[in-house]
């Protein structure tokens, strides 16, 4: 089971557009965000010393990280606390249930782009080594800080044509990412095959709860889908 804990805003947003968003990985708040270990750099300079060009493979890291995006997700087989708080504590967030399959039937036939899935595995940046044989792997990866939020990544590699800088020593120049304008990808999903469940915050007043069924019907998707958490409910007496 997949979650994806968020505001009205982008549970309108996501209804509105029948898009997921992928945000553009340099604009996440985290600076380690698609960087490698320091026992990967080492081996990183040992390539490009054998190939005869210093600095190309780091540089083509920091390339990528212009143009690679993501979209998040929590999994769990159960509702998180800490998801709970971290993304509203006054009772009007949602979190929309999900499994990795849905995703993939939902992106099948209506999205341009190629679509990846993996596990985020979280790491010590001082003392673990992070495989440097595939590209995306550095995306999949987070300080040990963040393990509790149990992330699942979607990626969409968008690739402009990098361009060589010429020389004795080549290298590729990321000019023409540094200063993109594309700060996110939005991705086209079919609604019904996406959202198995929203579950509205355990803190939220019934009319809220109405509201979100009235939203929910008014875009095509069944009222039934929307039920309050019963995360905060005691035990019976």
């Amino acid at each position: 089971m997949l979650w994806r804990y968020l505001d009205l805003g982008r549970y309108l947003s996501l209804l509105s557009s029948s898009t997921l968003h992928f945000t553009r990985i340099d604009r996440f708040e985290d600076k380690w965000e698609g960087e490698y270990p320091e026992l990967s750099l080492a081996r990183l300079r040992q390539m490009e010393d054998m190939l005869g060009a210093p600095g190309t493979l780091r540089g083509s890291n920091r390339w990528m990280k212009n143009t690679i995006f993501a979209n998040c997700w929590h999994e769990a087989d159960y509702e998180s606390a800490a998801m709970w708080r971290l993304y509203g504590e006054e009772g009007f967030n949602l979190a929309l249930v999900t499994t990795v399959d849905n995703i993939s039937n939902a992106l099948a036939v209506e999205t341009r782009h190629t679509v990846y899935c993996g596990r985020v595995k979280y790491v010590d940046y001082k003392k673990d080594f992070v495989s440097v044989g595939n590209a995306l792997t550095p995306f999949l990866r987070k300080r040990k800080s963040f393990a509790f939020e149990t992330e699942v990544r979607l990626l969409v590699w968008d690739v402009p044509i990098p361009k060589i800088k010429k020389g004795s020593k080549p290298k590729i120049d990321t000019s023409t990412t540094a200063d993109r304008k594309i700060a996110g990808i939005d991705a086209k999903v079919k609604l019904p095959k996406l959202i198995s469940k929203v579950l509205v915050s355990p803190k939220a007043p019934d009319w809220y709860v109405n509201v979100i069924r009235e939203v929910t019907s008014k875009y095509g998707l069944s009222p039934n889908l929307v039920a309050r958490s019963t995360f905060d409910e005691g035990p019976l007496r």
